[in-house]
């Protein structure tokens, strides 16, 4: 007997494949573009970032989390746009995705520093 696909489940199946498919034609536009392409000289990290946002609209936090600490780690200054870009939206409550974009207060000990004096 052959199954039937329930007709209320695809839209639903219809929008992910569309945004599956938005994010990967948004990650090699980016790819070409910063890679050589038509903006050579991105700013460092933002290959990442926008890698992030592509995750992120695929609601896939933990590689959105590691593709933020990337592009955070190679000096991209505008990663914590992400707090206020609405691609974001659905894994800026992940504490991965918060660990990253919302620093964490020092405690004074780590803050301290030691003076030695120098005969």
């Amino acid at each position: 007997m052959r199954r039937t696909p329930n007709p209320s489940a695809l839209p639903w199946r219809r929008a992910r494949i569309i945004t599956q498919v938005t994010a990967l034609v948004l990650f090699l536009a980016l790819l070409l573009s910063t890679r050589g392409g038509e903006y050579p000289d991105a700013p460092p990290g933002l290959f990442y970032y926008m890698l992030a946002k592509t995750f992120a609209i695929l609601g896939n936090a933990k590689s959105c989390a590691h593709y933020l600490k990337m592009s955070r780690d190679e000096g991209y200054k505008k990663y914590t746009e992400a707090l206020k870009d609405p691609a974001f939206k659905t894994v800026l409550k992940d504490p991965r995705v918060q660990a990253i974009l919302v620093p964490q207060p020092q405690s004074a000990d780590s803050t301290a520093t030691v003076v030695t004096k120098v005969h």
